[in-house]
């Protein structure tokens, strides 16, 4: 038996079987539709808000959709980026910050959230 797999498009696969076990070769096709995954999508929050310089802020990022594992990356909107769904981060100057997170999943789709941080 002879199995050959050819991907068409994305989620799309044409699968082909053929027998060839000493009698005439016996082939079956189906072409298969694979549903996507649904949109991943990420939601980001920040506390405590309002931080006051120097305290430590707590941030979470929450991915849904797409196909696991996810990764995580931030930008904390100082010029500083972390990593992982719920990184730390202290502020050293006041002003109207925003984080963002942005997730990527196992297939490369990627979705960002940003949250505003208000440092007095």
């Amino acid at each position: 038996m002879h199995l050959s797999t050819i991907l068409i498009s994305p989620f799309l696969f044409l699968l082909l079987i053929t027998s060839v076990f000493g009698a005439p070769s016996v082939s079956f096709e189906n072409t298969t539709k694979i549903n996507p995954p649904p949109p991943l999508n990420a939601s980001a929050s920040a506390s405590p808000n309002p931080a006051s310089v120097g305290q430590q802020v707590s941030f979470s990022c929450t991915a849904t959709g797409g196909i696991q594992p996810y990764s995580f990356s931030w930008t904390f909107g100082d010029g500083s980026s972390g990593t992982g769904p719920n990184p730390t981060h202290t502020y050293a100057t006041t002003g109207a910050m925003v984080a963002t997170c942005t997730v990527m999943d196992q297939i490369g789709s990627s979705a960002s959230d940003s949250t505003p941080v208000i440092v007095v």
